[in-house]
């Protein structure tokens, strides 16, 4: 009689059987057989740092019962870091639910993550800004025909600190308490989301804190954060990045900002962009005199810089570049106290650091350097009306003093003025000692005046309706045109 060839599904049941087994184990071990086995926790510290691409360290695993375990002190560190700047992050607790049929089967799925206790620590390097330590990991990518539903993950208390190295000395400059979700990003499953409220210390949300969501792609190298409707306060600028407090020092910028997104990648300065909702800033770097007060026909050179309020508009930042896109508000004068005739303005421009960086005194090197920034600023002043009170005094306005003069020429005391010009510096350059010094600033720029009274100082005659056409730049002022009537009806041209 023949023999018969056994079945081809005999092999197929015992490997089967021996996963079940294997399966069956980890979950004995789960359950407590082995449950402080350092094996176990030596496997989910590798697969853990697998999946954020650093080096994970877990304390200890439990099992609680009803497929839920509980991790105790989790920490993930950034390669290429050194010291506390190295870890990104420490959790205290992480439980989790597991499904024990689906590991029966095979597969291993998450239900439920609650994270207590959470630490996430962003550092960045002095000695080469906008390098982060969260952009040195490299999260697992996810497989093309990975459908895994997501776990519900929930943070509930999470300290987001930011953190300072210099010549390997860390130091926190900023932190927030936080509670959140981790999501997945609709019709992007390559990208997750960590969306955090801002708490208080007893864990309960705060009306005016920070919303943040930060965004990162499974794979690694770039993040995102976004903020909405925040204060640039003391606490708020020690959370952003190094150049932007640096612009921050030179600039004097506060107020509110509508959003904020800021990326951050390996292979590239950060970028970020601030969308201006009301705030503030000076004007960089303008010298005592370049700007005078202007009133009752009469310029007063002024100390200080003047300021402008920003009701709307875009500042970028793009490594130690600061741009302004579409920026809206008033110019003010340096002095607050003062009664000011708020000018309207669109503003256009940028500032940029070019000198090289002093490592051994970064901080007053960042001072100096942005003390000493080319920039280019082109204002458009739209028409605004300077009218006298019942008294007849003329508020006062602020403008350069070139053509503040030039106005005074004219003892203007009702005027309509419309106005275009270029604030700009170059870079840097070296004296003959070998010290930086700055650029000369130049201003030039046209103004249109319109339904103006006043009279000329060649002659003391009375003008109205007057208008003229001003081109200036520096030291120097041509009048285009003047038109005026004077006594009697008189046709006046200039």
């Amino acid at each position: 009689m023949a023999a018969t060839t056994p079945p081809k599904t005999r092999p197929r049941r015992l490997r089967r059987w021996l996963l079940r087994f294997v399966l069956l184990a980890a979950v004995a071990i789960g359950a407590g057989i082995l449950a402080w086995s350092s094996v176990l926790s030596w496997y989910v510290a590798t697969v853990v740092g697998a999946a954020f691409g650093g080096d994970a360290q877990i304390g200890s695993m439990e099992y609680l019962g009803q497929g839920r375990f509980r991790i105790h002190e989790l920490r993930v560190n950034a390669p290429g870091w050194t010291g506390e700047a190295a870890e990104v992050l420490r959790i205290q607790s992480v439980e989790l639910d597991v499904d024990n049929g689906a590991l029966l089967r095979g597969d291993l799925h998450i239900d439920n993550v609650d994270i207590a206790g959470m630490l996430i620590r962003v550092a960045e390097r002095v000695e080469d800004p906008g390098k982060f330590n969260l952009t040195a990991l490299r999260f697992a990518p996810r497989a093309p025909d990975d459908n895994t539903p997501l776990p519900t993950v929930t943070v509930h208390d999470c300290r987001f600190e930011m953190v300072t190295l210099s010549s390997g000395v860390h130091e926190v400059v900023g932190s927030r308490r936080f509670a959140g979700i981790l999501t997945r990003v609709p019709d992007a499953p390559e990208l997750m989301t960590v969306a955090l409220a801002e708490i208080d210390d007893a864990g309960h949300p705060l009306s005016d804190g920070l919303d943040v969501d930060v965004t990162f792609r499974r794979g690694g190298g770039t993040l995102r954060a976004s903020l909405k409707r925040f204060v640039l306060d003391e606490r708020t600028w020690s959370l952003l990045p190094i150049w932007l407090r640096v612009w921050r020092e030179e600039l004097a910028l506060q107020g509110e900002v509508e959003s904020a997104q800021f990326e951050m990648s390996d292979d590239r300065p950060v970028r970020g962009s601030l969308s201006i909702r009301n705030a503030a800033m000076q004007l960089p770097s303008v010298k005592d005199g370049q700007w005078s007060r202007f009133a009752n026909g009469v310029a007063e050179p002024v100390e200080g810089r003047p300021r402008l309020t920003m009701r709307s508009g875009t500042i970028t930042l793009d490594g130690s570049r600061l741009q302004f896109d579409r920026v809206t508000g008033e110019l003010l004068g340096s002095d607050t106290t003062h009664p000011l005739v708020g000018v309207p303005f669109k503003i256009a421009g940028s500032l940029e650091v070019t000198s090289p960086m002093d490592l051994d005194r970064w901080e007053e090197w960042a001072d100096h350097a942005a003390e000493l920034a080319a920039f280019t600023m082109d204002f458009e002043m739209p028409e605004f009306r300077v009218q006298p009170d019942a008294d007849g005094e003329t508020p006062a306005v602020e403008l350069p003093t070139v053509l503040a003069e030039a106005i005074e020429r004219f003892d203007l005391r009702a005027w309509t003025l419309s106005l275009s010009m270029r604030i700009a510096r170059g870079a840097p350059a070296e004296n003959t000692t070998g010290t930086l010094e700055a650029a000369p600033i130049k201003v030039a720029g046209q103004a249109f005046i319109n339904n103006a009274a006043g009279s000329y100082f060649r002659f003391a005659y009375p003008l109205t309706d007057a208008r003229a056409s001003l081109r200036f730049s520096d030291e120097t002022i041509e009048v285009e045109y003047l038109t005026a009537k004077g006594s009697g009806d008189a046709e006046i041209s200039i």
